[in-house]
């Protein structure tokens, strides 16, 4: 893993402020540790209690997902005719997951009165090709827009996805609407087997990816709701929602898990110095 633990000061460096409205972000994952909207936490925040860089992002209110989104079966495919084996970053976890950007340093490269820019550059090791990603996080008094991008910095093509994950304060057990065509099904390790029509097929509780989203979706609380779309390459929705959990998970994604091997449609492939991007835009009302 690449840099140290983010200090007090890192943090003050990547607060903004516009009207009612709070962002955190923290380097040690390229995470955001705080949203708050008119004194409501919008994302589930970061309790001031977690240090250790790796669990950081799983405490989040959300993360990146680069150069690859969700799960690689095993960590192992074949690319360009090339067998490659991935480290398992997940503790016993059977898959990688999730890339790599979540367990990385990142830097602060810009940063405006409503807007804050940060960079990773990864050489190529634990993914076989170097890569950057940067994301660019703008606050608006009730609405957050979030635009990440993947660029190849290696020689070679690389099979390329990214995405994010956020966390969703959800104490009141809002309702989710979404439209999408069809759901994936998974074994136990999360790793899609089959397609069904959506929503009928939708697990208990949700863990699934959907097809043929629509690009939107909202979360409907008393009182209050959540509004939130996705563009560019940011084709697919991952819908999770733990049992009994005060949070939920809607994240947008450029492709199904395991894509790589076969799941879904193909993942996209960058020639040298390619850029693959997306924004998410949320609002609350």
């Amino acid at each position: 893993m690449t840099g140290q633990a983010g200090t007090t000061e890192d943090l003050a460096a990547l607060s903004l402020a516009t009207g009612d409205a709070r962002l955190l972000v923290d380097l040690d994952g390229g995470i955001v540790a705080r949203w708050v909207v008119a004194d409501r936490e919008i994302f589930r925040p970061l309790s001031e209690n977690v240090s250790n860089v790796l669990e950081k992002p799983l405490q989040s209110g959300c993360f990146p997902l680069a150069p690859y989104c969700n799960r690689i079966a095993e960590g192992r495919f074949a690319f360009a005719g090339q067998q490659h084996r991935l480290p398992l970053n997940f503790g016993d976890h059977p898959h990688a997951i999730h890339g790599l950007a979540w367990q990385r340093r990142w830097t602060l490269e810009d940063r405006g009165a409503d807007h804050l820019t940060i960079a990773l550059s990864e050489p190529a090791g634990d993914w076989p090709w170097a890569f950057g990603v940067r994301q660019t996080f703008r606050l608006g008094s009730n609405s957050l827009d979030i635009a990440i991008d993947l660029t190849n910095r290696d020689h070679r093509a690389m099979p390329a996805g990214l995405g994010l994950h956020p966390y969703f304060a959800d104490p009141d057990g809002g309702r989710v609407e979404v439209s999408a065509d069809t759901v994936w099904l998974t074994d136990r390790s999360g790793i899609p087997t089959e397609k069904a029509r959506y929503p009928d097929g939708l697990s208990t509780p949700p863990d699934n990816c959907l097809e043929g989203w629509n690009r939107r979706t909202s979360i409907i609380w008393p009182g209050g709701q959540l509004s939130l779309s996705a563009d560019g390459s940011l084709n697919h929705l991952h819908y999770y929602r733990p049992a009994d959990a005060d949070f939920l998970c809607l994240e947008p994604v450029s492709h199904v898990p395991n894509a790589i091997n076969g799941a879904g449609e193909p993942m996209a492939v960058l020639d040298p110095g390619e850029t693959l991007s997306g924004t998410v835009h949320m609002e609350v009302q």
